[in-house]
């Protein structure tokens, strides 16, 4: 629950961290975070990815929920999936980012090859990216062909598109020290002759104590 919009919607339950979480446990103890030097948030990484695989799959093997579960569902770290294709389990893998997330480049290599492997032996299981970018490193690093497709955000009713701002494009990125994406895109589209103005998604943020998502559905389109 990243932006903590269900706490204070009781029509939503509200997301609930466990505690007693063996998965949690391994997480805590394998992935290291540090802050970047280049952008402005933190980089999270798993050093030694065979230590975590049989760590996490200790913690698996002794969790009844796991062992009894018919299927498997894997996101961040895509890592995680081979654990669960170990266990004889179909997996559904739905990703966000590049699958490679939280591995260092040493790491990378040894795991593509070992998912592109697990998924031409399981017939079973379905894998999803969530974006067409993410989509096409799959098949360009993994040799995997993937769909892409784009979740639905249910909990964000009852606002809906209307594109009321016609001529304003909500832009939405990762901080940078370097460029101000907004004010480029605003270039590109006046050298193009489009009247469009970028709106950083940020400062939107900062402008206003919080922002409905009717807000955001008014722009008329979005980018990241």
């Amino acid at each position: 629950d990243y932006c903590g919009h269900h706490a204070s919607r009781s029509e939503w339950p509200a997301p609930v961290a466990d505690a007693t979480s063996g998965v949690a446990a391994v997480l805590r103890e394998h992935v290291t975070t540090s802050r970047s030097s280049v952008m402005s948030h933190d980089r999270q990484l798993i050093e030694y990815p065979a230590d975590f695989l049989e760590a996490l799959w200790r913690a698996a093997d002794a969790d009844e929920a796991f062992r009894s579960a018919d299927v498997g569902l894997c996101s961040e770290p895509a890592l995680a999936c081979l654990v669960m294709l170990a266990g004889g389990k179909p997996v559904v893998g739905y990703f966000g980012v590049h699958v490679g997330f939280m591995l260092g480049s040493e790491g990378r290599r040894p795991f593509f090859s070992a998912l592109r492997a697990h998924a031409s032996r399981e017939p079973r299981s379905t894998f999803a990216a969530v974006a067409p970018y993410v989509s096409v490193q799959l098949l360009c690093d993994v040799g995997l062909e993937v769909p892409a497709v784009r979740p639905l955000s249910l909990y964000t009713l009852p606002a809906v598109y209307t594109g009321s701002r016609e001529e304003e494009v909500l832009v939405g990125r990762r901080p940078s020290i370097f460029w101000d994406f907004a004010a480029i895109l605003g270039t590109f589209a006046s050298l193009a002759g489009r009247r469009w103005r970028f709106v950083d998604a940020g400062g939107l943020h900062r402008s206003m104590s919080a922002v409905p998502f009717s807000t955001l559905a008014s722009f008329r389109a979005g980018v990241y």
